[in-house]
């Protein structure tokens, strides 16, 4: 049972985290607007929709997930599993 909690956990952590990373295809990207003016908000949205930057930032996220993924999940093995291990 423990083994099927920890697979389900790393595969909702792993999408949370890939999903955070703000680069224009993932659901990150759009946080970059709140840090921006309405109008560079909208102009930096217009570009990144008719641009090819995609699949650029497909590439950049998962150059990044490397990096960014094992030491969240190793500390959310800390705390949901604080006493089994």
């Amino acid at each position: 049972m423990v083994t099927v909690i920890a697979v389900v956990q790393l595969f909702f952590l792993l999408l949370m985290v890939l999903n955070l990373i703000p680069v224009p295809p993932l659901d990150g990207s759009a946080a970059i607007g709140l840090l921006l003016s309405d109008d560079t908000a909208r102009r930096v949205q217009t570009a990144v929709a008719r641009s090819g930057a995609g699949m650029f930032g497909l590439l950049i996220a998962f150059m990044a997930i490397r990096s960014l993924y094992w030491p969240i999940y190793g500390m959310a093995l800390n705390v949901v599993f604080v006493g089994l291990w």
